[in-house]
C-alpha cells in the first residue's frame, strides 16, 4: 500500500463487509484512518 498519512483521516468504503471492501478497511484501519462503511444487500 502506498505511504500516506492516515491517522485521522475519514475514509468511505461500500462494499464493505465482506471481500476485498473488507480487506481494504482493516488494512486502512491499522494505518490509523477512521472508517465509515457502507454495504447494501438489495
Amino acid at each position: 500500500m502506498a505511504k500516506y498519512e492516515l491517522k485521522d483521516k475519514v475514509v468511505v468504503i461500500t462494499g464493505s463487509t465482506g471481500g476485498l471492501g473488507l480487506a481494504i478497511g482493516q488494512a486502512l484501519q491499522a494505518k490509523g484512518a477512521k472508517l465509515a462503511l457502507l454495504d447494501l444487500d438489495l
